[in-house]
């Protein structure tokens, strides 16, 4: 099995089409076709199925795609250590990272890697845990941060705190619920969820309710953009549950506020997770490092 016979097989999955492939990976249909050939003949089984919308992927193709990915990932990977060890200081770095991390730990670390390793790029996918775990898997992303079930992850990931997420439920400063001091004055409010409503972030607001007796909340809205989110916030009257650090940032301290209910709002620890059997290329580790720094220097300023 060659590395460029499983890049062909991933150049003809993700584009739908043999002519397609063959043009990205630099060959003649013909050519691209043999490789994926005898790709099929020493796993013997078809991977690809020609159809009248292109080439479809097999059930079988199905499963091997991951693997496909996860050997590539892991040779490029491999190049870029070695290269990375010799003193050469280009290379990728992604990382995922839900809305905490990234408007708490985020900024400084970034900045700081920055001026460590200038040249190294860096790729960073919004979203929550289970939006990174396909690209954690195939070997496309390095490590990912945010908060995770409290079932936790599969055994194939590697999961480490970082910090523990300290929330609060806020509204535009013209809100008229910001005079609420109850969770049961909130329970018929429109709410904005930042994740699944079933598990991890999305379910705190449900949590909450429950665990004081209160019938959970109908939540109008699902939005995972910081953007979105504050411009919802501005223009409607809407609520939503938001690390408490936020609203000590510009342009949040001026426009939103925490709602002061009595009860206090589950925590969720914030987590740096990463495939366990892959260790991360030098510049990923600083970067990690950095990020751990970051949490560190951020418990301490919330425990003072």
């Amino acid at each position: 099995m060659k590395l460029k016979e499983l890049q062909n097989f991933i150049a003809v999955a993700t584009t739908g089409s043999i002519r397609a492939a063959a043009r990205q990976q630099g060959l003649t249909p013909p050519a691209l076709t043999q490789s994926i050939a005898r790709l099929e003949e020493e796993l013997h089984v078809p991977l690809i199925v020609r159809t009248t919308r292109g080439a479809v992927l097999s059930k079988y193709g199905t499963a091997f795609l991951q693997r496909a990915r996860l050997i590539t990932g892991e040779v490029e990977k491999a190049s870029e250590e070695m290269a990375q060890m010799l003193g050469e200081r280009g290379g990728l770095v992604t990382i995922g990272s839900s809305m905490t991390p990234a408007i708490t730990i985020l900024p400084l670390g970034i900045a700081q890697f920055r001026q460590d390793m200038p040249e190294v790029r860096v790729n960073i996918v919004g979203g929550i845990y289970h939006q990174h775990l396909a690209p954690l898997r195939s070997g496309e992303m390095d490590f990912a941060i945010g908060p995770i079930p409290s079932s936790g992850l599969d055994a194939d990931l590697e999961v480490e705190t970082l910090f523990e997420n300290n929330l609060a439920i806020v509204a535009h400063r013209t809100n008229p619920l910001l005079r609420a001091r109850s969770l049961a004055e909130l329970v018929d409010a429109d709410w904005i969820v930042t994740g699944p409503q079933t598990q991890g972030p999305g379910a705190t607001l449900a949590d909450a309710f429950r665990e004081h007796g209160f019938t959970p909340p109908r939540a109008m809205i699902q939005c995972d953009s910081i953007l979105i989110l504050q411009t919802l916030l501005a223009s409607t009257r809407m609520i939503c549950v938001l690390p408490r650090q936020l609203l000590l940032q510009s342009p949040w301290i001026h426009t939103v506020a925490a709602i002061p209910v009595a009860e206090a709002l589950p925590r969720h620890p914030i987590s740096l997770f990463r495939l366990a059997d892959s260790p991360l290329v030098p510049a990923a580790a600083h970067l990690a490092t950095l990020l751990r720094r970051q949490s560190h220097y951020l418990t301490s300023a919330t425990h003072g």
